[in-house]
C-alpha cells in the first residue's frame, strides 16, 4: 500500500501491509521497487536526512525530515516568531556548526541579541538557487525592518537597529527543502558625524536649529555651532536611556572652555545658558560624553528669546497691572527681576498668586509686597521659592509680585485670584469647650495645616509634670499671642502662663501642677494670620538627636530625610556618617530664613574643614566627593545665635535616598508583590522611602479573599497613609491606627473578588522609611464541585475538557486531599504526541504538585516544585486513558488546571545501509533523490 500526503510533505511506504517480512538481500531491491512507485506518481523527493527514533525494523518508510531547529524544544516548530529558535549565542558562527544545515520546507524564525552599542547587524543565507528560491527577513518583534529578496546563492542584509535588545530573523522561501546555511554578525555602530572625536574635528550642526539629530555615544563626540547677533539664549536637549548608559554634556565657548553642564541620572540631560551680548559669529561646542557604552542619543538646539510681552517691568514702579486679568494665566519669561501689581478687595482677602515654572530650568522665587502708598518694600508680605502662595492678606489694597531667579531665561506662568478670606481646618474652637484635642499629634504640629487666627482658637492636651508649646508666624501680617490654662475645681479656669512679643514667635515652657487637661489658646489681631503650633511633653526646644552640640558627640545617622529639627541661639548640631572614598555626598537644610539665618558645614574623619553652605535663602546645599574614607562631620548651626530655628535636615551618598521599588508613582507602575504576600519588603530590597506616591501591585487568591497589609513607620518623621484599590482603580479599604500605636497602619478588608489589588502609600512626602506586609486569608472553607475524587476510581472526567481551564467548568479546584482527573487520548491523535499539563496556583496558601498515570496506573510522568504554578510537557507513543492526580499539603488551597495534547511528527530511523542514487527525472525534470540509511542501533556492535 502506497500512502501519499502532499499537506505534510511526506511520503509513506508500509510494505508490512502485504505481510512481507524482508531479509537482508532483499533490501536494496524493494528500495528500487520504491523508487519505481515514486517516479510512476510523478513524485520528486530530495534529501531524506538522517533520523533518529527507532521504530520496528520490518517497518519501510521513507519521509524528507524538517531540520533540527523545528523541534528543538521537544514539540514546538520554529514556523512563528514566539516559537523562533533561539540562537542568540551564535554571534559571528554558522549555523551548520550547531546541529547543521537548514531545511527550507516553511518559514523559519530564528531569535537574537543586539548588545547595546552594537547595532549594526549583518545577516547572510547561503544556499544553491538552483534548488528553490530562499528569502530573508528582519524583524524588530512585529515590524519587519529589513529584507534581501534576489535571485543569487546568497541572501544579504546589513541593518542598523536603532536599539538594542531581541531582533529575529525569518528564512522563507519557495518550500522546496532546500538546504541553507545562516550567520549573523553585530558590530559597533557608529553614527554619521564620525569622526567627531575631538574638538578640532567637531561636526558642524549651525544649519540643525530646532532640528533632531540622531547620535551613537561610543566615544567623545563634538559638535560646534555659530551663534549670531541677536541670539540670546541656548536650549540643548540630550535623550537617551540611561539604562543603556550614561551620557553627559558640556558646552563650551569659542575658547573652548566649558561653560555650562549636565550631568544626572535621569534618561535626558539638559543645558539652559543665556548667551553673553554676541556682536559678532562666535562657535560654540557641544560634547556628549562619559558612558561610552554605545547607547542612542536625541540631541537638540535652538536660540530662545529672553524678553516677554511685559517688559521693561524690571522694577516696582514699572510693575504691569493685572488686576483686571483675575483667574487667567500670563506668560512671562525670568531673565531679570519682573514686577507685576493687584488691586485686592477689602472683603477678599484671601489671596492666591501661582508662579508655576521648570525649577530644573532656572530657579525661580516671588514674593508678595502690601503698598502703602509710599514704597512697596515698607511691607513685605510673603516670600516663597516654590510656586505658590495661598493666604489671607492683612488689608485690602494694591498689592506687588516681585519674580526673580537666576536670570536664565527660564519661563513661567503667573496666576492670581482674591477670595473671601478663608478659616482654617480646626474651627469651630472659639471657646474651651469646642477646643480641638492635639493630643495625637505631639510632636507633630497643626495635623490639617496651618491655624488661622480671625478669632480666638483654643486647644486641649492631656498630661502632667512639664509642657513645651511654641507657635510661629509673621508678626507682620497681624500680632499672635498665647496663654496657657487648666481647670483648678469644676468650672475654675487658672491663666498658667502667657507668651506676649512683637516677635515671629511665642513659646511656653513650664512645670505643670497635676497631672489633667491644659488648653491653649492663641489669640491676637483676628487679621487672618496663619501659624504653626508645636507642643511636647518635658522640657526645652531640642529635638531628638540631641546632645549633639559638639563634633565629640555628633549623632550618627543614615543618608534620609530627618524632619522636625531644631535650633536653638547658640545651639549646634553636629552628625557623622561613614563615607567610603570617592563617595558623593549631597546635604540639604530647609528652614524658614526669618525664623533665622542657619549656616551648613562638612568636616573630614580628622576634623578638618572641607566646604560650607552659607547664603541667605530658605536652603543651604552641599555637594562634595569624600577622597578618604571615615566619618564625616555635618555641622549645623544659627550664624546670629538670637533665635529659634525649626529645619529638615537631607543627606544623599551617591544619589542613594529613593527606595529599590521605584518607579511606582503611578498604578501603572506598581511594583508587583504577588509574590511575596506574608514578607515584609525590608526583606525583599530594604525598606521603602516615602518621598512621592507609591503604588504595589497584590494578587487575591480565589477564596482568599480578605486583605490583610500593615505598615510600620516613624509617624514623627512624616505622617503616611494607606489604601487598596481593585483592578478600576475604585477604593475599597483605608488603612488606620487600630491601636494607640501611631506607627503602624492596619488594613483588613474582605474584597469579595479575586485578581489584581493595588496598595497606594501616600504622606507628606519628608522621605519616611517603612515597612509594608500583606497576605490574603480563606474566606471560603468548603470543598469544590469535583468530589469525591479522592481516587482513580471516582476520577472526575476532563476528557470533554482538552484545553480548557478548569476554573471555567465548574470552578477551581481545593486541594484537601488528593483529587484525580480522567482524560482520553482517542485513537485519532497522531503518534508519537507531547501531553500537556499546567497547574496554576499560589504556592504561599499551600505546595501542591501533579502526577500523571497510563491506565495500568503506572507512573508516567508529574512535577512538584517550591514555587507559584506546576507545568510537564511529555511525549507519549500510545493513546488510551490517563489520570492526572493532584496532591500536596492539604491546606485547601486552590488551583486551576489545564490539560492538551500537540501532534509530534516524529523522524523515523530506517534500518539498513547507505545508498546515494542519482537519478534524472523521465519527464526531463532533474531530480536528485538521496536516501540515507543507517544501522539499527539495535543491531550495532
Amino acid at each position: 500500500m502506497v500512502q501519499i500526503n502532499r499537506t505534510v510533505k511526506y511520503i509513506r511506504v508500509n510494505l508490512d501491509y502485504f505481510g512481507m517480512k524482508f531479509n537482508k538481500k532483499l533490501r536494496v531491491g524493494v528500495s528500487i521497487l520504491c523508487l519505481l512507485l515514486i517516479f510512476t506518481t510523478y513524485i520528486s523527493l530530495i534529501d531524506l536526512d538522517q533520523k533518529t527514533s527507532i521504530i520496528d525494523e520490518n517497518l519501510l518508510s521513507i519521509s524528507p525530515a524538517d531540520d533540527l531547529y523545528e523541534t528543538l524544544d521537544g514539540y514546538a516548530n520554529n514556523n512563528e516568531r514566539y516559537n523562533a529558535t533561539y540562537i542568540g549565542f551564535m554571534n559571528g558562527t554558522k549555523l551548520s556548526f550547531y546541529m547543521g544545515d537548514g531545511l527550507q520546507w516553511d518559514k523559519d524564525f530564528y531569535m537574537i541579541d543586539i548588545p547595546v552599542g552594537y547595532g549594526h547587524l549583518k545577516v547572510n543565507v547561503s544556499f544553491l538557487h538552483s534548488l528553490g528560491d530562499i528569502n530573508v527577513r528582519i524583524w524588530d518583534g512585529y515590524t519587519i525592518v529589513d529584507n534581501a529578496f534576489s535571485s543569487t546563492d546568497d541572501e544579504i542584509i546589513d541593518y542598523f537597529a536603532p536599539s538594542s535588545g531581541y531582533y529575529y530573523i525569518e528564512v522563507l522561501g519557495s518550500n522546496t527543502g532546500n538546504n541553507y546555511d545562516l550567520i549573523y554578525s553585530t558590530h559597533r555602530a557608529d553614527d554619521q558625524y564620525e569622526e567627531n572625536d575631538y574638538a578640532f574635528s567637531a561636526y558642524d550642526i549651525s544649519t540643525f536649529r530646532n532640528s533632531w539629530i540622531f547620535g551613537v555615544q561610543h566615544d567623545d563626540d563634538w559638535y560646534n555651532f555659530t551663534v549670531i547677533p541677536g541670539d540670546e539664549r541656548l536650549k540643548i536637549d540630550l535623550l537617551f536611556y540611561h539604562y543603556e548608559g550614561d551620557i553627559d554634556i558640556t558646552l563650551f565657548d569659542n575658547t573652548i572652555t566649558g561653560v555650562a553642564w549636565s550631568s544626572s541620572v535621569d534618561d535626558n540631560e539638559y543645558i539652559n545658558y543665556v548667551l553673553p551680548v554676541i556682536t559678532i559669529p562666535t562657535t560654540y561646542y557641544i560634547l556628549i560624553h562619559y558612558g561610552n557604552q554605545g547607547n542612542n542619543y536625541d540631541l537638540l538646539f535652538d536660540m530662545v528669546s529672553l524678553d516677554d510681552q511685559y517688559e521693561e517691568n524690571d522694577n516696582w514702579g514699572a510693575a504691569v497691572d493685572i488686576s483686571r486679568n483675575e483667574s487667567i494665566y500670563h506668560y512671562g519669561i525670568q531673565a531679570d527681576d519682573d514686577w507685576y501689581k493687584t488691586f485686592v478687595d477689602w472683603n477678599e482677602t484671601g489671596l492666591y498668586v501661582e508662579v508655576y515654572h521648570d525649577d530644573f530650568l532656572g530657579h525661580m522665587e516671588f514674593e508678595i509686597y502690601y503698598y502703602d502708598g509710599i514704597n512697596p518694600y515698607n511691607n513685605w508680605i510673603a516670600w516663597t521659592d516654590y510656586t505658590w502662595i495661598d493666604m489671607n492678606v492683612p488689608w485690602g489694597g494694591w498689592y506687588y509680585i516681585h519674580i526673580y531667579g537666576n536670570d536664565t531665561g527660564n519661563q513661567y506662568r503667573l496666576y492670581w485670584e482674591d477670595d473671601v478670606p478663608y478659616e482654617d481646618n480646626y474651627e469651630p474652637n472659639n471657646f474651651k469647650g469646642e477646643a480641638y484635642d492635639l493630643n495625637y499629634y505631639e510632636r507633630w504640629g497643626l495635623p490639617l495645616g496651618p491655624g488661622i487666627q480671625f478669632d480666638d482658637d483654643w486647644y486641649v492636651v492631656t498630661l502632667g509634670e512639664h509642657i513645651y508649646i511654641d507657635i510661629t508666624f509673621s508678626n507682620l501680617l497681624g500680632n499672635i499671642d498665647m496663654e496657657i490654662w487648666y481647670e483648678d475645681t469644676p468650672g475654675l479656669f487658672i491663666l498658667l502662663a502667657g507668651s506676649y512679643s512683637t516677635d515671629d514667635y511665642e513659646f511656653i515652657d513650664m512645670d505643670l501642677p497635676k497631672y489633667g487637661d491644659y488648653y491653649i489658646l492663641v489669640a491676637g489681631s483676628n487679621f487672618g494670620n496663619e501659624y504653626e503650633l508645636w507642643w511636647e511633653r518635658g522640657g526645652g526646644f531640642d529635638d531628638y538627636f540631641e546632645d549633639n552640640d559638639f563634633f565629640w558627640n555628633a549623632t550618627y545617622i543614615h543618608p534620609n530625610y530627618y524632619p522636625g529639627l531644631r535650633i536653638v541661639d547658640y545651639d549646634e548640631d553636629w552628625f557623622s556618617l561613614y563615607l567610603n572614598s570617592s563617595d558623593s555626598i549631597e546635604v540639604y537644610i530647609y528652614f524658614d530664613h526669618w525664623e533665622g539665618n542657619l549656616e551648613l558645614e562638612l568636616y573630614d574623619p580628622n576634623n578638618s574643614f572641607r566646604i560650607a553652605s552659607r547664603s541667605g535663602n530658605n536652603d543651604e546645599q552641599i555637594f562634595y566627593t569624600a577622597d578618604i574614607s571615615g566619618e564625616w562631620l555635618i555641622r549645623v548651626y544659627h550664624a546670629n545665635s538670637n533665635s529659634r530655628v525649626r529645619y529638615d535636615l537631607d543627606i544623599w551618598v551617591n544619589s542613594g535616598g529613593d527606595d529599590h521599588y521605584e518607579n511606582n508613582d503611578h498604578l501603572n507602575e506598581a511594583y508587583g508583590l504577588w509574590d511575596d504576600e506574608r514578607t515584609w519588603i525590608s526583606d525583599i530590597a530594604g525598606l521603602a522611602v516615602q518621598g512621592n506616591d507609591d503604588w504595589y501591585m497584590i494578587y487575591v487568591t480565589p477564596h482568599f479573599e480578605q486583605v490583610v497589609v500593615e505598615l510600620e513607620f516613624n509617624y514623627s518623621q512624616g505622617e503616611i497613609y494607606l489604601d487598596l484599590f481593585n483592578n478600576d482603580e475604585v477604593i475599597v479599604g483605608v488603612g488606620s491606627n487600630t491601636t494607640t500605636d501611631r506607627n503602624l497602619l492596619s488594613l483588613n478588608v474582605t474584597v469579595g473578588d479575586w485578581g489584581k489589588y493595588f496598595i497606594k502609600i501616600t504622606g507628606v512626602n519628608a522621605k519616611n522609611e517603612y515597612n509594608l506586609w500583606w497576605d490574603d486569608i480563606r474566606t471560603d472553607f468548603s470543598e469544590d464541585d469535583y468530589e469525591e475524587n479522592d481516587n482513580f476510581i471516582n476520577a472526575t472526567d476532563l476528557t470533554h475538557r482538552e484545553d480548557k481551564e478548569l476554573r471555567n467548568y465548574l470552578g477551581f479546584g481545593v486541594q484537601y486531599d488528593q483529587d484525580w482527573f480522567e482524560i482520553f487520548v482517542g485513537p485519532d491523535q497522531t503518534l508519537p504526541f507531547i501531553l500537556i499539563v499546567e497547574m496554576f496556583y499560589d504556592s504561599a496558601e499551600g505546595l501542591l504538585g501533579f502526577e500523571v498515570y497510563d491506565d495500568s496506573l503506572k507512573k508516567i510522568t508529574g512535577n512538584f516544585t517550591l514555587e507559584d504554578n506546576d507545568f510537564v510537557a511529555y511525549r507519549l507513543r500510545s493513546n488510551g486513558t490517563f489520570y492526572i492526580k493532584v496532591f500536596g499539603d492539604n491546606t485547601g488551597n486552590v488551583y486551576n488546571l489545564l490539560w492538551k495534547t500537540k501532534d509530534d511528527i516524529p523522524i523515523e530511523e530506517i534500518p539498513g545501509y547507505d545508498i546515494l542514487i542519482l537519478l534524472g527525472s523521465i519527464f526531463g525534470v532533474a531530480s536528485i533523490v538521496i536516501i540515507k540509511w543507517k544501522r539499527s542501533k539495535f543491531n550495532r556492535k
